[in-house]
Order: structure tokens, then sequence, then C-alpha cells
């Protein structure tokens, strides 16, 4: 190898995990290298620190809650919840409400056309409706 091996590398090496090609590799460079020599001792060493290690538990262990809950709280919590999705779909409603309009009635009364030079005016007479004149 032209480099040393990464930690990584060096760990999968010390917990035998590589492959038998990397592994080959990785052995005749430890065979040459005493720094990598050691970082692979002291993880040995530290592995089978890890490994004698036996967890005691002095805590008893709580029991599990119930999974079933007392129907009138089951009533409870629903009617909860639609209550406040009832009032919270009320107030949404009244801003997307639409403001109302007021509308006013006006009459327009039709003008004649202004006369421009050179356009044709007619002279017809119009009957208006009653109710405009």
């Amino acid at each position: 190898m032209k480099r040393h091996p990464d930690h990584d590398t060096l760990l999968k090496y010390a917990l035998q995990t590589l492959s038998a090609g990397e592994a080959g590799k990785i052995r005749k460079h430890v065979g040459a290298c005493r720094g990598c020599r050691a970082r692979v001792e002291r993880l040995e060493r530290e592995i089978g620190l890890l490994g004698s290690i036996r967890p005691q538990l002095s805590a008893a262990i709580p029991p599990l809650p119930r999974k079933s809950m007392p129907w009138p709280s089951v009533w409870l919590r629903a009617a909860a919840i639609l209550v406040v999705g009832f009032l919270l779909g009320l107030s949404t409603a009244q801003f997307v409400q639409p403001r109302p309009v007021d509308v006013v009635e006006q009459y327009v009364v039709p003008q004649p056309p202004e006369a421009t030079s050179g356009a044709a005016v007619s002279c017809a007479p119009i009957d208006l409706p009653t109710t405009l004149r």
C-alpha cells in the first residue's frame, strides 16, 4: 500500500469484516508499518474490553400502560375534537366570507354622438322608451 489505511478500514480489519483480498493487503501493510500495527492492537484491546462488559439492570421495568381507555374518556375526547373543529371552521368562514357589495341603480341617458369632420352622422330619429323621455 502506498498510503496508510484510514481508521474505519483498520477497525473493519480488527473486527474481521473485510473481504479476503482487502484483509490480505491490510495484513501485509500492518506487518510492515509499526504505527498501523499499534493502532490495530489498540483497537483489538478496546474490542476485547467492550466484549467483556455485561449490562446490569438495577431498575425495575415499569408496567406497560393499558391499551384500552375507558369509554367515557374516549367519548369526551371525541366530543372535544369535534367542538374544536367546528369552532375553527366557523372562525375560518368568518374571514373567508366575501363582504357584501352595495348595488346602486343608475340610469344612462343616451347622448347623440359628437360629429367630427369627415365622419358620417345618421340623422334618423331614434325611438326611446317612454320611461327615459
